[in-house]
């Protein structure tokens, strides 16, 4: 539900031009090693040149100046699709917000891999039951959530790379000097709540937000995809100890053995159905057991 921009919540205080000092934000150092500060647990929100596919994102991006941030964007994530349509039609340059303290079910939306021009605003409306309030920026004129703690907006430059990392990041590394070029945010606008919230995850030691948001979306992803093609599968989990490595596949023996297929061909058909999700894509060992093992807890697996 489109509100208007005065039902804001973060517009309160607004920081514009050359007042806006990023290294001011009590962005954290998260990790012994990191690159920099970061700001983690922010939404961050593009729309098509067109405006036909507004996606949002779970993104980190490091504070690389007073008014730039340095992230990633991966063209085969439906964040990278959406920025680099603007390439496609010649522009360099992507109007982009970040929202820091948006609503955790946003959170939660945008960490799944929904289909492609589909909408974490309506999937986070289906969760909640009722149209989420969002309103349309000023500056970006990009949908955000309308109750956030803080707003960043500007243009996202394909082109003006900078060194982002190294960064500790969910599976528990740090890997001393390996900044990569990322594009750069520069930021033309920063609003806030009075006495604002900054949220920060610190991923890599279990559990955090990190391995919990998108555990669960990897793990009832995989279960549906493996009972639609036919496997008797009884439940799948995503253990917190492996950091969002591994998948533990739990299956009904008497059903399976009526399907008469021998260990090596039951591990190649789970391997080619999971390993072919986007959302599988992080995942190093998918690990099947009867259904006489809880697979919820980790020292029974």
């Amino acid at each position: 539900m489109v509100v208007d921009i005065s039902e804001a919540t973060f517009t309160k205080n607004t920081v514009v031009g050359d007042d806006i000092d990023l290294t001011e934000v009590p962005a954290p150092v998260l990790h012994p090693g990191d690159g920099g500060k970061y700001l983690t647990s922010g939404l961050l929100c593009l729309e098509t040149p067109d405006r036909s596919w507004s996606n949002w994102s779970l993104s980190r991006v490091m504070v690389s100046g007073k008014n730039q941030l340095t992230g990633m964007v991966s063209k085969p994530q439906q964040m990278g699709k959406v920025a680099y349509q603007w390439k496609d039609q010649g522009m360099n340059k992507v109007p982009f917000a970040l929202c820091l303290g948006a609503p955790p079910t946003a959170l939660f939306s945008a960490s799944m891999s929904i289909p492609e021009n589909g909408s974490e605003m309506e999937f986070t409306g289906r969760i909640l039951g009722q149209s989420l309030p969002v309103v349309r920026t000023d500056v970006s004129c990009v949908l955000v959530p309308a109750d956030c703690e803080m707003v960043i907006e500007g243009m996202l430059n394909l082109d003006e790379l900078n060194d982002e990392g190294p960064f500790g990041d969910s599976f528990g590394y740090c890997f001393q000097q390996s900044s990569i070029k990322r594009p750069t945010y520069t930021v033309s606008s920063v609003s806030y709540k009075d006495d604002s919230i900054l949220p920060a995850c610190s991923p890599g030691l279990c559990t955090d937000e990190s391995h919990t948001l998108f555990g669960v979306y990897i793990s009832v992803t995989a279960l549906t995809s493996l009972r639609d093609a036919g496997l008797p599968v009884v439940d799948v989990f995503m253990p917190y100890e492996s950091q969002g490595s591994w998948l533990s596949v739990k299956l009904d023996m008497k059903e399976l053995r009526k399907m008469n297929i021998d260990g090596k061909e039951l591990s190649n058909i789970v391997g080619d159905i999971l390993f072919d999700l986007d959302a599988c894509s992080l995942t190093s060992e998918v690990i099947l057991f009867s259904n006489d093992v809880d697979i919820f807890n980790f020292k029974d697996t």
